[in-house]
């Protein structure tokens, strides 16, 4: 499972060219220090940091980012 969240972090890392200024990891696995010390041995080459915020907020900063959308609070990005 390790190596397969790291070949996803590499396939990001491939899109942005390179240029990432840290890598943030959430989500309730991230509770277990052997997964995220194990994924950072992994990923450590791909950016200079890497952010660990455990927590299951997930849904909760979703909804929160549509709200501030529909009420025009932010306005929606595209990228290219």
């Amino acid at each position: 499972m390790i190596y397969r969240i790291a070949k996803e972090i590499g396939a990001y890392a491939a899109t942005l060219k390179g240029r990432i200024d840290a890598v943030v990891l959430t989500g309730g696995m991230t509770r277990s220090p052997r997964l995220v010390r194990q994924l950072k041995s992994w990923i450590r080459h791909v950016a200079p940091r890497t952010m660990v915020f455990p927590g299951e907020e997930e849904l909760k900063t979703l909804v929160s980012a549509v709200l501030r959308l529909r009420k025009g609070i932010e306005k929606e990005k595209t990228y290219a």
